[in-house]
């Protein structure tokens, strides 16, 4: 158990954070501005596009409290070496670690300090690599027993190859770390393990998996001028966004504007989808897993025996059957069509928080919303995240640093919850993009419901499947879909249990 600190780490705003930083490490005052970031494959990139816009934001002043628990410790230089991936190789979520200068873009000054900060509080040095094929290169260099790096982040949908190729340490090795601290994600504890042996974990430094959270965003101005009593935040707040509310004003936002009896682009829908966000958003929201864990922390194929969810896919066939009200990509597993949604005659696009600064040039105000829940009955909201980043832990690392590591990386988490996702949230999000209040605490309940599914991720061939044979082609026969995959999905689990249980 970690000794705790005699006194306590205080931060009161993202501002104070940077100001702080500066005067410890003698440094210039620090600007602010907002943000953007970086496998050969892209499947979870919408559009293929990247952010790159900074602007001057004015702070947010919030309350933050924590201790992280941690001793003091003169770590003599110790070099902690992350592997990432290159901007080209991912470049759809917010991915760095490490910032090496300040550039007036409140994020990446936001990391800087924290790190600079943790540097100087443990005398230690904190790298950053960055590499265009990062799971070949991990899987050869701790094959040979080599590795010149301590952690990796590691592509979510990735994370389970590597911990089936033998490649991996689990994290019961790092004896300074507390994953059950508010800092380090309790759904990510949940998933990326098996039975007792944590294979990944998500801590707040893990920025990308916050910036690839699903939502909707909605066109504030077409939905006032349409003359809808409900207040949609106040919907959120009071609990009472469900799935048939979304819907039911998708339905009666829809007009064919030009009245040539067919819509198009040229009419007005309620909803622009793509069918692996869309009805993601929806199965997610409602509390359901594809594939989830049992008590004995080994995954299973959740689908096929929960009727109830069944049922629920069911439904959404059955309320998309009618297609006049909404707009349809093309592709299942395609980009958002923006199409749609950027003339302003589209209320609703399902969507990633990722994309949020490519609206901000759009003529329209534009409102952020959380996947709605499956009855005002259900008592929490839950956003599925898919598409960042997970932190793992080579083989090769050396006991003797196990302790200086875990140190390092708890703080990285500790003080992030405090200093760097406030400034990508509270900052960056709330005050630039999403124009009022309401969305700040849209904001503020997606990223405080992240939820996984190992049917997306690791065994993300499930959702695919669905997107495709389900929801794409509106196909009524759920049952028979889903126990196609049954055999399938049941013998890859067990060939990875088969795997670790070898090594």
């Amino acid at each position: 158990m970690a000794t705790k600190m005699n006194k306590k780490m205080i931060f009161r705003s993202p501002l104070a954070v940077l100001l702080l930083a500066a005067s410890m490490l003698g440094l210039g005052a620090v600007s602010l501005v907002s943000c953007g970031t970086s496998d050969q494959k892209q499947p979870d990139n919408p559009d293929n596009q990247k952010n790159t816009t900074a602007e001057t934001t004015a702070p947010v002043e919030t309350e933050a409290l924590f201790d992280d628990e941690m001793p003091e410790r003169d770590m003599n230089g110790f070099e902690l070496n992350i592997l990432n991936y290159t901007e080209t190789a991912l470049g759809w979520a917010l991915k760095d670690i490490n910032r090496t200068e300040e550039t007036g873009d409140q994020v990446n000054d936001a990391i800087y300090a924290r790190n600079r900060r943790i540097e100087d509080r443990y005398n230690a040095v904190i790298k950053e690599e960055y590499n265009n094929d990062l799971i070949n290169t991990f899987r050869n260099q701790v094959t040979a027993g080599a590795a010149d790096f301590d952690i990796a982040q590691v592509y979510d949908m990735e994370a389970n190859n590597l911990n089936v190729s033998g490649t991996l340490l689990t994290w019961d090795h790092l004896p300074m770390v507390n994953l059950e601290k508010e800092w380090w994600n309790q759904d990510a504890n949940a998933v990326f393990r098996i039975g007792d042996a944590q294979f990944a974990a998500v801590g707040d430094f893990n920025l990308s998996e916050y910036s690839k959270s699903y939502l909707y965003f909605f066109n504030k101005d077409l939905y006032k001028s349409l003359g809808f009593d409900d207040d949609l935040y106040q919907l959120v707040r009071d609990g009472k966004w469900t799935k048939d509310k979304l819907l039911s004003i998708a339905k009666d936002c829809a007009k064919d504007l030009n009245g040539d009896g067919k819509m198009d682009l040229e009419d007005q829908y309620g909803l622009a989808e793509t069918a692996k966000i869309h009805y993601q958003l929806l199965v997610t929201g409602a509390g359901y897993k594809y594939i989830d864990v049992g008590e004995d922390g080994i995954p299973y194929y959740a689908v096929a025996s929960n009727e109830a969810l069944i049922s629920y896919m069911q439904e959404l066939v059955n309320d998309h059957i009618d297609e006049s009200w909404y707009y349809k990509s093309s592709e299942p597993n395609g980009a958002v069509p923006n199409e749609a949604f950027q003339p302003g005659h589209t209320l609703f696009v399902s969507s990633t928080m990722w994309d949020t600064e490519k609206y901000r040039d759009y003529d329209f105000d534009i409102g952020i919303l959380p996947a709605p829940k499956a009855d005002e009955a259900q008592k929490e909201y839950y956003t599925i995240t898919i598409g960042g980043l997970v932190t793992v832990l080579p083989k090769t690392m050396a006991e003797s640093d196990a302790e200086n590591i875990g140190i390092l990386l708890e703080s990285l988490a500790a003080d992030s919850r405090y200093t760097c996702l406030p400034a990508y949230k509270e900052v960056t999000l709330q005050s630039k993009y999403a124009r009022d209040e309401g969305s700040a605490d849209m904001i503020d309940i997606i990223f405080n419901s992240q939820t996984y599914d190992l049917g997306v991720t690791t065994w993300g061939e499930v959702r695919t499947n669905f997107s495709s044979l389900i929801f794409q082609k509106l196909n009524s026969d759920v049952v028979s879909t889903v126990a196609k995959y049954e055999k399938s999905v049941a013998k890859s689990i067990q060939k990875t249990i088969a795997a670790l249980e070898e090594q």
